[in-house]
């Protein structure tokens, strides 16, 4: 997989072909590729300078998109301006850092979301990278 500010590549013949699929738009992302058709994107929604935190998933490969979620999320540092990195463990298990000290966790899929604080002034810089290490153990960097 290649991204770039408006589309994603992907080649199955190990580069000789690539396949074009365009992100959803108006964002600035952070991807996690859980299957060939189980994508999903989570960022920062830059239309109308809203800076809400946003979510999509692609069930077929990046054909399409659904918006799971579009909000405004407070962090004890005050609006978090969006999401920063995100990563599935499985197709149900997933988490998402949101820009300062929180992190949200879900275990459907996407469709809820439980929020976590971290613990006091943990990150102070946005978070970057968040993974999981086995279903209960995330690590996150700056």
């Amino acid at each position: 997989m290649v991204v770039s500010q408006d589309s994603i590549f992907s080649t199955s013949d190990a580069g000789s072909t690539w396949n074009n699929y365009p992100t959803p738009k108006g964002m600035e992302f952070s991807y996690s590729f859980y299957s060939k058709t189980l994508w999903f994107a989570a960022g920062t929604n830059k239309i109308n300078n809203n800076n809400s935190c946003i979510l999509y998933k692609s069930t077929n490969g990046g054909i399409s998109w659904a918006k799971l979620l579009d909000t405004i999320i407070s962090t004890p540092n005050g609006l978090a301006d969006g999401f920063s990195a995100i990563d599935f463990y499985d197709e149900n298990n997933g988490i998402i850092g949101v820009k300062r000290d929180v992190i949200i966790r879900t275990t459907d899929g996407g469709m809820n979301w439980q929020e976590e604080v971290m613990p006091n002034e943990t990150f102070l810089e946005i978070i970057s990278i968040i993974k999981f290490f086995g279903k209960e153990k995330v690590i996150a960097s700056t």
